[in-house]
């Protein structure tokens, strides 16, 4: 299936798409299918001999725009729910489906969200609203 007019969808195929406004598109990459090895050496000749395993890891990362605290609190929730379906809110593992640029389709992974540092940019105490800088989200195929 080609690109659909979502990047990924939190909570996997039946989840639900993760909206634009919370991702900066310029920022946003997707390495799929990154091959691991379970050896590799130079061989005496000087080639190298990979021993590569079966299993591949995708991974996602991109940068919101400019949030504001309401933003940042309902993308938060959108994805504490997701690891609450997982039952492993601890590891933030999360079920995502996402779009794979290589092959041109729709891939679901099991993957975990590394930790998320916000920085402020500006606080508005008049109208209670903190804005960030961009925040950058990361999520690494198990």
């Amino acid at each position: 299936m080609a690109y659909s007019g979502y990047l990924i969808k939190i909570g996997g195929s039946n989840g639900t798409p993760l909206p634009f406004k919370y991702i900066r598109a310029e920022s946003y990459s997707c390495t799929p299918d990154q091959r691991m090895e379970a050896e590799a050496n130079r061989a005496l000749t000087g080639v190298l001999v990979r021993k590569t395993v079966a299993h591949t890891a995708t991974k996602i990362e991109f940068e919101t725009p400019f949030l504001t605290n309401s933003d940042r609190a309902a993308l938060n929730t959108m994805l504490q729910t997701a690891m609450q379906n997982t039952g492993n809110k601890q590891e933030r593992k999360l079920v995502i489906e996402y779009y794979d640029d290589e092959t041109d389709t729709y891939k679901e992974g099991t993957m975990y969200m590394p930790d998320v540092q916000y920085t402020i940019y500006k606080v508005d105490n008049k109208n209670n609203i903190i804005t960030y800088n961009p925040v950058r989200y990361a999520f690494i195929e198990y």
